[in-house]
């Protein structure tokens, strides 16, 4: 089994960790992103979403027990949330 920190296929860069690197759009995982949605009442759910800005695109994690870091989206940022049957577009 041959590890490596990173892979680049022309302008795409494949890590672990979230990098912003010039040039280059990151496709990364490691902090298992997720984003809170509130209901009208004091519902809230917390889901596992793909996370995308302008370079990057954080993939999320699917296991029981990973966790999520909650992420606020900003500006141009794309938010899609996973759930068992579909993943959905917040920003629509």
């Amino acid at each position: 089994v041959k590890l490596t920190p990173e892979i680049v296929l022309q302008n795409f860069l494949f890590t672990h960790h979230p990098e912003e690197r010039a040039g280059f759009f990151n496709f990364s995982g490691h902090i298992h992103p997720g984003v809170r949605i509130s209901g009208l009442g004091r519902q809230q759910l917390k889901l596992s979403c793909f996370f995308k800005s302008k370079d990057q695109l954080i993939l999320p994690a699917f296991g029981e027990f990973t966790g999520k870091h909650i992420l606020i989206p900003q500006g141009d940022d794309e938010v899609y949330v996973v759930t068992k049957e579909e993943v959905i577009c917040l920003n629509d």
